[in-house]
């Protein structure tokens, strides 16, 4: 859940430490889960941002996306499927005009955004 995984940065969990996380998630589903070979071996995640508002869009958080974004883009680029933003708040619209050019164009395809 994406509240879970943002709401600690800043409250001693580092950006750092949740890109680790990410990574290694993304390397345990690929190395033990589903060792499909490209084109074969998407994912599907769901974000479910129930609770988040603009408040927190610290400019860490922001960072967070973009070095998040830059890895799987960088370490993943075709594993992504498609991405599930569920749970949207009223103000959602501003907040993925915030986030929009932190994503490349390839993966903002991707995203289907779901109240």
């Amino acid at each position: 859940m994406i509240a879970a995984g943002l709401g600690g940065i800043g409250d001693g969990i580092s950006v750092e430490d949740v890109l680790r996380q990410v990574a290694f998630v993304n390397e345990f589903v690929w190395t033990h889960l589903d060792r499909s070979k490209l084109p074969g071996g998407k994912m599907v995640r769901i974000l479910d941002v129930a609770g988040v508002n603009v408040m927190d869009m610290t400019s860490e958080i922001l960072n967070f996306i973009r070095e998040v974004g830059n890895m799987l883009g960088h370490n993943y680029p075709e594993r992504q499927a498609l991405i599930y933003i569920v749970n949207v708040p009223p103000m959602f619209d501003m907040l993925w005009r915030m986030v929009q050019p932190f994503i490349r164009p390839v993966t903002r395809k991707k995203v289907r955004v779901w109240v």
